[in-house]
């Protein structure tokens, strides 16, 4: 066998079933290596597992340079945002500043029961629903239960985890998209509503904001209260550098968009060349 198909490999789904089957039935679960020596799986002639090792690495090498590209992105955009506001921890262009509580309003999500979980009720965000910046779906809860009509989110809200076990995922945010059915959010999360939506977006991904909310943190419980948020000052530049981050935010986050299509392509690549 050629060495370089190896990690592909055990990357399979049927690769990691037959591992799971190795370790069911325990109190500490764990995968023995006697089981893997175990494994079996079909294998085509040496020549042909060399073209194969070939083509999956050119694949996983332009899958990196994407994701590499998508850090990128977002580290210009930062950099943008540096360089035309200042770093708001001390202000150095001196812009005014206001209140978070004069910019936005906020509220907390939906406190649902599990019995109320269903397959066809209303999408209900949660933290695992913000992805690298952006809402995904991969991973929707359903419930069928009352909602107050302010507790369905909006196109351009911001949705930001405001409560969790995880300090590292406290304050990360989404830009809630154009969407084609209802949705809410649940009560670890908040809805940040604002005419300046998208510059709040990009305040929010920097260190000041961080430093500023650190203060909720517990041993606990990491959380972001409504009373931290109205105590939070943000940087409030003139009204042409506010456009203009929006705008380079914007076509940033069309190029990732692009990027994240070319990456779900090479997956797909990745897997029907290993199924095949």
């Amino acid at each position: 066998m050629v060495p370089e198909l190896l990690p592909f490999i055990i990357q399979t789904p049927v690769f990691f079933d037959y591992a799971n089957r190795g370790s069911a039935g325990s109190l500490s679960p764990r995968v023995k290596w006697e089981h893997l020596a175990d494994y079996e799986f079909e294998l085509p002639p040496l020549e042909e597992q060399k073209i194969l090792a070939d083509k999956l690495w050119a694949a996983y090498r332009l899958k990196e340079a994407y994701k590499k590209l998508l850090v990128a992105t977002d580290e210009m955009v930062k950099s943008q945002f540096i360089e035309m506001v200042g770093d708001p921890r001390n202000n150095p262009k001196g812009w005014p500043t206001k209140r978070l509580s004069e910019l936005a309003e906020y509220s907390i999500g939906l406190t649902y029961k599990p019995e109320q979980i269903c397959d066809d009720g209303t999408i209900v965000l949660r933290s695992g629903n913000i992805q690298d910046g952006k809402i995904s779906f991969s991973d929707i809860v359903r419930v069928n239960a009352p909602i107050k009509e302010s507790l369905f989110v909006k196109e351009d809200d911001i949705l930001m985890c405001s409560r969790n076990g995880s300090a590292s995922l406290v304050g990360k945010v989404a830009m809630i998209p154009d969407i084609n059915e209802p949705m809410t959010f649940g009560a670890f999360m908040t809805i940040i509503r604002s005419a300046e939506a998208k510059y709040l977006y990009l305040y929010f991904q920097s260190q000041d904001f961080r430093e500023r909310v650190s203060e909720g943190k517990s041993s606990t419980m990491n959380q972001i209260t409504q009373k931290m948020l109205d105590k939070v000052e943000v940087p409030f530049p003139d009204k042409d550098v506010r456009e203009t981050l929006s705008a380079i935010a914007s076509q940033a986050d069309k190029s990732k968009f692009e990027l994240r299509k070319s990456i779900d392509a090479i997956d797909k690549v990745i897997k029907s060349l290993i199924n095949n």
